[in-house]
């Protein structure tokens, strides 16, 4: 409903940001989570997928409900939970590829 005549990232203002934020949810952060599974942790190859997995989950619709009750860049956490909702599944079938 959010998305409901708002085409995403048709704002060139705030595209520099969604695809920033966007990148760092769909790529650091799963790699993040992996290195800190395997090295920082030492676990095994099971827990390393799941939090790697965990990692590359989108952005939360909760971003954008709290964007939304504080009235604070709404449309980059619009358009940032579209983008990590349709990106990560391409991420979530490559760490399965790699992990799994």
């Amino acid at each position: 409903m959010s998305l409901h005549g708002a085409p995403p990232l048709r704002d060139p203002a705030i595209r520099t940001d969604v695809l920033l934020a966007s990148g760092v949810k769909l790529l650091v952060m799963p790699v993040v989570a992996f290195v800190l599974a395997r090295y920082a942790f030492g676990l095994d190859a099971t827990e390393t997928f799941a939090l790697t997995t965990l990692g590359a989950l989108p952005t939360a619709q909760n971003v954008f409900n709290y964007a939304q009750r504080y009235d604070a860049a709404v449309p980059v956490a619009r358009d940032a939970v579209l983008l990590t909702t349709v990106g990560s599944v391409p991420v979530l079938v490559v760490i399965a590829a790699l992990l799994h």
